[in-house]
């Protein structure tokens, strides 16, 4: 009797067609970005007479540090969305959006932008995102701002502020649309940090 013999490439294209068939059903990769929020009519930021500012940093917490959107399931757990994507590094466009947003609230000339000649006295700004959370039960951001003055009668101060949003943000456009306000909310606080009374020192 003789023995049939299996042709050596039929598994591989049967095992083919299966990996097509269901990447055909995988849901797109969406892309979000943060946008600017545009202030009320008046801002305590009209009347800043101070130095020019430069946002010199946004720092992510590792966590959150990713190409893909997460969002917090439950204290110390996370859910990485694989097919939400952000459009570019967080940072970079927390960093943009902040920019933006201070731009808009102060005089102008009064927001430094990246690379541009930096004048003989000039406040710097970083902010480091503690933690963000964005669920079904509502928004959190916890950040730190930290000012330093490259003037002589200026000195180091730093402020913790916890924002808040109430609403369901667990999808993926909700958590942009959650982060873009608080990002506001940081540039209202920084706003409000710059106008208040100098530091001693």
């Amino acid at each position: 009797m003789t023995a049939r013999l299996r042709p050596s490439g039929a598994w591989p294209i049967v095992l083919g067609c299966l990996t097509l068939t269901a990447c055909g059903h995988s849901p797109p990769t969406r892309f979000f970005t943060l946008d600017l929020v545009a202030p009320a009519a008046t801002t305590a930021g009209a009347a800043y007479g101070g130095a020019p500012v430069i946002v010199r940093a946004v720092h992510i917490p590792p966590a959150l540090d990713r190409v893909e959107m997460v969002n917090e399931v439950s204290p110390g757990s996370i859910q990485v969305n694989d097919f939400a994507h952000w459009a570019a590094p967080l940072g970079q466009s927390a960093r943009q959006a902040l920019i933006q947003d201070l731009a808009s609230r102060l005089p102008e000339g009064k927001v430094l932008y990246p690379d541009a000649p930096l004048p003989k006295a000039v406040i710097g700004l970083t902010v480091d995102i503690l933690s963000f959370n964005a669920t079904a039960g509502g928004a959190n951001l916890q950040a730190s701002l930290t000012f330093s003055a490259d003037t002589p009668n200026r000195t180091w101060r730093a402020r913790q502020i916890d924002l808040k949003l109430d609403g369901d943000y667990h999808s993926p456009e909700a958590t942009a649309r959650a982060l873009t306000t608080l990002m506001s909310q940081v540039s209202d606080a920084a706003v409000a940090e710059l106008v208040g009374p100098p530091p001693q020192g």
